[in-house]
C-alpha cells in the first residue's frame, strides 16, 4: 500500500446498515456464528473485485440465484473464491476459509457485496479503505447482535486510548488483539509512519482473521505488522515468527485483557512480582514486564481491580510505586453492554513519575457519548491527560485552591468549589494512606449538597386514600357497564 495515500473516511448509508443487521439476524436463525460474516464478505468482495480487474472490459457478476437452494450457483461462487485465494496467499484468513454451506445465507452476503460496490464504486481490490467504516460497523454489529462470547472494545474507547498515548514511532503491541481495533487505530494515528512496527497476537484463530480483515480495510501496510495466533504467556520455539520472545520490550502497549483463558497454568510459572491465578492480573503484569522504561501503556480493567485487597492491592502498589501510574479514566456503566454491565476504568502508566507527580483522575458520568460509536466526537481530554504542561497547569490550580478546602465523603481533604466536575488529582502519599485505592470517585471533591425536599407523611397518606377511592369508583362504573352489556 502506498504510504502517501491519505486516510479515507466514509459514512455508511442507513440502507447498508440495515442490510448488515439483516444478514446477521439471518445467520442467527440458522445457528451460524456471526463472526463468519466479515470473512465471508471479504472473500466474496475480493473475488468480485479481482475478477473485474482481470477482465476490465466486462463486468464480472454472478447473479443472485432465483431459488434459495441453487447448488449450481453455490459451486460457481466457491470455484471463483478458490481461484481468487491463489492470487493473494499472503492473507492468512484464506487458509482456513470455508464458504457457508447455505445458498440462502451466501446469496444474502453476495447481495451485500454488490450493494457495497455499487454505493462505493471507488473501491478496488488494492484499496478497500472506502469500505473501512462499513467493516467497522459490521464488526461492531457482530459483537452487539451476534456471538456474546466475542468481546470487542467499542471504537470510541479505542480511539480515546490511542489519542492519549499517541503512538508515532517505535514498537506497538497488543497481547490480546482480538479483532485488531487497537492496531488499526494506532496505524491510522501514525498515518502510516514507517518507523512504527505493530505486533498483535490472540489465542483464537478466527479473531486473528478478523484483525487481519480490519487492517486490510484500514489500508495497513502488512510489512509493518506482525500477527500470530498464540498465547501471549507461552514461549513457542516453533513459532512462525521470530518476533516473539520473553525479553522483547515495546514502546507502546494498549490492550483490553480477557478475564478467562485456557492456559492460566503456564502463566503462573512466570515468577511475577505478584503471584496470582487471576488471568487479568497476569495480563497486567505481562504488560508491565514488556514495557520499555520510557514506554507508555493503557490498559482497560474492571473496577474491582481498583479497590480490592490481596492481589489487586499489591498490583496497584507496583503500578503507583514502580510503573509510573499517571492517569485513571473512569468509564460509565453500560460501555461494554450487552456483554457486561460491570464498570471499567482505563489505567495509563509508564515513563518516569516522581514523588511529586500526582495521579490525574477523569470520570465520564454518563454513557451518552456511546450511543453511536461511529459518529461520536471524542471528548477533548487528551491534552489534560497527556501533555505535561496542560496537566501541570491544572494541578497548580488544584494546589492553589487547597488553601480553603473541605473533606469529601471519604474524609479526604479536597478543594472547595473546584470548578471542574469531571477531573481531579490525588498525591501519591494520599494513595498510600488509602491502600492504593484507585477508584476515581474516592477522591472526588465534595459537591454542594442540595437540601432534600421531604413530603409530609400525613399529606402523603391522604393522597393515597384519594387514589384508592378513585380506583374503587372506576371499578364500580366498569362493573355497571358490564352488567348493562350482558343484559
Amino acid at each position: 500500500m502506498d504510504q502517501n495515500i491519505p486516510q479515507i473516511t466514509q459514512s455508511i448509508s442507513k440502507e447498508l446498515k440495515r442490510n448488515i443487521i439483516r444478514v446477521i439476524e439471518e445467520m442467527q436463525l440458522e445457528a451460524m456464528p456471526s463472526f463468519m460474516l466479515p470473512e465471508q464478505f471479504t472473500a466474496l468482495l475480493l473475488t468480485k473485485l479481482r475478477n473485474e480487474k482481470r477482465h476490465p472490459h466486462q463486468i464480472w457478476s454472478i447473479d443472485i440465484p432465483i431459488f434459495e437452494t441453487d447448488r449450481a450457483w453455490f459451486e460457481e461462487i466457491e470455484a471463483e473464491v478458490r481461484r481468487c485465494s491463489e492470487y493473494c496467499p499472503q492473507l492468512h484468513f484464506w487458509q482456513g476459509l470455508r464458504l457457508i454451506d447455505s445458498p440462502q445465507i451466501l446469496s444474502s452476503i453476495w447481495g451485500l457485496v454488490v450493494a457495497a460496490v455499487q454505493e462505493y464504486p471507488e473501491v478496488s481490490a488494492y484499496d478497500l479503505r472506502h469500505l473501512s467504516s462499513m467493516m467497522d460497523f459490521m464488526l461492531d454489529q457482530v459483537y452487539r447482535k451476534g456471538d456474546k462470547n466475542l468481546f470487542f472494545t467499542p471504537n470510541i474507547i479505542v480511539r480515546l486510548m490511542v489519542d492519549i498515548v499517541r503512538p508515532k514511532s517505535g514498537t506497538f503491541w497488543d497481547p490480546a488483539c482480538g479483532s485488531g481495533a487497537f492496531l488499526a487505530q494506532a496505524y491510522a494515528f501514525a498515518k502510516g509512519n514507517e518507523s512504527l512496527e505493530l505486533y498483535g497476537n490472540d489465542v483464537k484463530a478466527h479473531m486473528i482473521n478478523l484483525a487481519e480483515i480490519r487492517l486490510l480495510f484500514s489500508g495497513t501496510d502488512f510489512r509493518k505488522i506482525h500477527l500470530e495466533c498464540r498465547d501471549a504467556f507461552i514461549q513457542d520455539e516453533y513459532s512462525e515468527s521470530a518476533y516473539w520472545n520473553d525479553t522483547r520490550k515495546y514502546d507502546f502497549i494498549l490492550s483490553n485483557p480477557p478475564v478467562s483463558s485456557v492456559n492460566t497454568a503456564q502463566a503462573e510459572k512466570r515468577g511475577y512480582l505478584v503471584p496470582t491465578k487471576k488471568l487479568h492480573l497476569q495480563f497486567l503484569q505481562l504488560i508491565m514486564e514488556h514495557l520499555n522504561p520510557n514506554g507508555k501503556a493503557a490498559v482497560l480493567v474492571n473496577e474491582n481491580v481498583l479497590f480490592r485487597g490481596g492481589d489487586e492491592r499489591n498490583i496497584r502498589e507496583v503500578l503507583v510505586e514502580h510503573l509510573g501510574l499517571r492517569t485513571v479514566i473512569s468509564l460509565p456503566k453500560g460501555v461494554f453492554a450487552p456483554y457486561t454491565n460491570a464498570k471499567s476504568s482505563i489505567l495509563f502508566f509508564g515513563g518516569r513519575a516522581t514523588e511529586s507527580t500526582p495521579v490525574f483522575f477523569y470520570e465520564f458520568e454518563t454513557a451518552e457519548f456511546l450511543k453511536d460509536t461511529h459518529e461520536i466526537q471524542i471528548p477533548d481530554i487528551s491534552d489534560a491527560v497527556e501533555k505535561e504542561a496542560s496537566c501541570q497547569e491544572l494541578y497548580e490550580k488544584w494546589s492553589a485552591s487547597m488553601g480553603r478546602g473541605v473533606y469529601n465523603d471519604f474524609e479526604i481533604y479536597t478543594p472547595e468549589n473546584w470548578p471542574y466536575k469531571n477531573c481531579w488529582f490525588a498525591e501519591r502519599q494520599l494513595l498510600r494512606e488509602h491502600d492504593y485505592n484507585l477508584v476515581a470517585d474516592h477522591y472526588r471533591p465534595r459537591k454542594t449538597e442540595e437540601k432534600a425536599e421531604y413530603l409530609n407523611i400525613g399529606e402523603l397518606l391522604d393522597e393515597i386514600h384519594q387514589l384508592e377511592n378513585e380506583s374503587c369508583r372506576i371499578l364500580e362504573e366498569l362493573a355497571e357497564l358490564r352488567d348493562k352489556y350482558e343484559r
